[in-house]
């Protein structure tokens, strides 16, 4: 049930309250995947960074993106780090 109002929720654009319910059905992976997909790499770092370990491949890849997007909008010092 929550998955499918997840689903609704997205679909109308609130992504961010699709992402919280995703999470609460012990949906992580779908809820970065929709965090992604919508460019929000700020939530879905700090959601990988919680699910998963430091070193994995899930955290490694939300920074690159983050640092990416970051670079892209001209925020060199946040990129850096």
């Amino acid at each position: 049930m929550c998955e499918l109002y997840a689903c609704q929720l997205a679909d109308q654009g609130d992504i961010r309250k699709a992402v919280s319910y995703l999470l609460i059905c012990g949906q992580g992976g779908q809820a970065l995947e929709l965090l992604n997909s919508n460019q929000l790499y700020r939530e879905a770092t700090a959601i990988a960074r919680c699910l998963y370990p430091d070193g994995s491949q899930e955290v490694q890849e939300s920074l690159s993106r983050w640092a990416g997007k970051a670079l892209a909008d001209g925020n060199v010092e946040l990129a850096s780090k």
